[in-house]
Formats: C-alpha cells, structure tokens, sequence
C-alpha cells in the first residue's frame, strides 16, 4: 500500500504530525521527521490486517512531497489502503537487522488511536505550464520585441535627435515593469516555465527560485562522484525515526551517539535498518573519549542466526587507519588495508571526520575531508550502516554525531 503526503518547506525543516484516514474509516498520526526531503520515504509498518494464516501482510509506504508554496497538507492514495492500528515510521521500508545482541532491529511502537473528524483529502500536483502563463509569456515578448523594433527603426530614421534616447530607455522601463506584471499575473511556480522569457521576468522569479532551494551547502555531497542524493541527515542527538539499536554498549547520552565495549575482545557496534546502501557515500563525526579506536560500518548482512557479516572502518588515537572485513567467523576480522595518516587528529576527545565512498567495489577512504586511500573488494555489494568501537588493550567508548548518507 502507498501514500503520497504533501507538506510545505517550514513543515519539512521544522517536522510535523499529520493525520491519514484510511478507507475504513480508521485514522492513523504520520510523524514526519525534522530535516525531511522531497521524495523521503515513511514505512508505516504493521498497518495490512493479517491473513488467514495469521500472518501480517505488509505496511504503508508513505512518500513525502514538499511543495514550492505553502498548501494545506494533503495525501493521495496511489493504492488501495487498508486498515491499520501500527504508527511505527521508519525512513524507507525494510527488514529488521539479523543480528545479536548489539545491532538490533527498529521495534514497534504503541498502537496510535483512531481521531475521529478528519477527513481525507486529494493533493494533485500543479501543473508547471498552463495556457493562461505561456499566453502572458508570449504577450511580454511580443511587447519587447515590438519595443525594441521601434526604437531601431526611429534611430535609423532621426539619428541626429538626442530625445531617442530618453525616449528609449523611458518606454524600455515600461516594458519591463509590464513584463513584470505579467509575470506576477501568471503567477508561474516553476523557473523552467519562465526561463524562455526576458532578463525581467528572470528577475522577478529570483525570489521565487531561491525560496525552492532546500538543500544548504552542508547537505551537499563533499566526495567525488557529485550529484548524489542526501538520504541520511541524523545529528545523532536521541533516537528518531532512523531506530539506531541502543542497549547497554549503544547509548544516546550527551547529544550525541556512543559506542563501547566492556571487554577487550571483541568490538562494539550499533546500526540501523532504516536505509540500505550499495552505491554511497557515508561520514559521520566521532571522537574516541576512551580507549583505542573507532569507526563506521557498512553493507551490513547475517552472516548466521547468531552473526553478521560487515566492512569497517576504523581510526586511532595514534594516527593509524584501516579498513576491515568481519565475516561473522569470530575475532576482529582480516585487514583489508591499513597505515597511518597525519590528518588523523590525535588522542582523546578529539573530533575527526570519517568517510567512506563506495562505487563498484572501490571504497575510498576520508579523514577530515582528505582522501587516505583506495579498498578494491567485491566480498559484500550492499547491506546497511552503523558505528563502531574497538579495543586494542583497553576499554573503548566512542562518541558520534552528524552521521550522512548520499546515494549515487
């Protein structure tokens, strides 16, 4: 079952609860996270009545569109919906991780009760062209080209009258106050639709185009390839819709994320089962508060009922790197690469930002934003993400924010 919810720009940056009904009459709240982008998918899970076998059938896929102009929220069916009792979101729909004790899969939350008095509503998209705007359009250009025919001809005519001029750039305003009229008349959304007009109309949609622009430049993808798509922006700060596993060794504590271990003999790792990556890049901040090293995971899978298989990516406090291959067979896994690297920020309690970028079995690696080496490694092609604490000889605690993914 899908759903398309459709929320203003405020709504998107700011996070908002609205209402869906579903054809049975049952209403159900849809949390929309902070920081939500246009085409970020919502996993309502739990929300298809079972079988006759007792089986659950499914959830509701909720896709969010964020609208250029501020509209009254509204959702269209794009399926048929049935009943549903379950308001667990998660970011897109996936199954739970198979894992042990450490990485732990998003777990339901309380049965959302029915709100009677809302009602459902269609949202249809705004056409970007209508006859009544490429009308006006075609109008303001016919008025400029018939100005500047005019004055051609006048000057050709009477070249020694001074007044041309000022005559000239006196009906030239004109034309372009008329043409920005017309084009406030039009009132015309999209940049595309106007973008065959004049530097006037271009003009007047200035404002327009810098209001639709919802990725700031943090967001942007600093490693190459460029023009990857941000589907991942969690600070880390507490537990959201992205379900990162907590339990006693993965905890939200201080504002951020932190990952540790109580033995030395084996390593720490908390994930999430909101997004599956292959193609990507990952990075997130971290600082070792205690211990040897830390790190991020990726391509998370089981490896058994009772392991997972995954690559990391670890750092030190004495500068050294590496990058890993746990089989799920037991130990700290085989060292794909490693070395040491004085972009490391040393020690600590001192912050580092680590990436990875994965494209075709290639895994570049990043320190602070500067590329260490490259992995060539065709073992695992996709699977999901997570942090990492590993001890070498002492008790390891691992803090981590600002964690992103972009898709290729």
């Amino acid at each position: 079952m899908h759903a398309t919810l459709a929320i203003s720009k405020a709504e998107a940056q700011t996070g908002t609860r609205r209402i869906l009904t579903l054809p049975d009459g049952r209403q159900v709240v849809v949390t929309v996270p902070a920081s939500a982008y246009d085409g970020q998918v919502l996993y309502l899970s739990g929300m298809d009545n079972p079988d006759s076998a007792g089986r659950s059938a499914g959830g509701l896929i909720i896709t969010l569109f964020v609208q250029d102009i501020s509209l009254p929220p509204t959702i269209t069916n794009l399926e048929q919906t049935v009943s549903a009792s379950n308001s667990n979101l998660v970011e897109a729909a996936t199954s739970p991780l198979n894992s042990g004790t450490r990485v732990a899969a998003a777990q339901p939350s309380p049965v959302t009760p029915n709100i009677s008095g809302a009602s459902q509503k269609i949202f249809q998209r705004p056409a970007f062209f209508n006859a009544k705007a490429l009308g006006l359009v075609a109008l303001v250009l016919l008025v400029l080209l018939a100005s500047v025919s005019f004055f051609y001809l006048r000057g050709v005519n009477q070249p020694g009258n001074s007044n041309i001029d000022v005559a000239a750039t006196t009906h030239a305003n004109d034309a372009t106050a008329f043409a920005s009229n017309a084009n406030a008349t039009a009132q015309v959304n999209s940049a595309t639709s106007t973008a065959q007009a004049n530097n006037a109309v271009a003009t007047a949609q200035a404002t327009n185009a810098t209001a639709t622009a919802v990725t700031s430049n943090s967001n942007t993808n600093a490693y190459p390839p460029r023009g990857a798509t941000l589907v991942l922006n969690d600070p880390l700060s507490g537990q959201d819709a992205n379900q990162w596993s907590v339990d006693t060794e993965c905890v939200f504590t201080g504002g951020s994320f932190h990952a540790s271990v109580h033995r030395t003999d084996y390593f720490g790792y908390c994930g999430t089962s909101a997004i599956t990556v292959s193609n990507f890049a990952y990075e997130v901040q971290m600082s070792i508060v205690r211990g040897d090293y830390g790190g991020i995971v990726f391509y998370i899978n089981s490896a058994s009922s009772t392991a997972e298989s995954f690559y990391y990516f670890r750092i030190g406090t004495d500068s050294s790197y590496g990058l890993f291959i746990n089989k799920g067979t037991g130990g700290f896994g085989q060292e794909l690469q490693g070395g040491t690297s004085s972009t490391i920020n040393t020690g600590l309690n001192q912050s580092n930002l680590i990436a990875v970028v994965a494209s075709n079995h290639n895994f570049d690696l990043y320190v602070n934003k500067q590329f260490i080496t490259t992995v060539k490694d065709s073992t695992y092609n996709s699977g999901y993400i997570g942090v990492i604490a590993v001890p070498r000889n002492n008790l390891t605690e691992v803090a981590f924010s600002n964690a992103k993914v972009w898709r290729f």
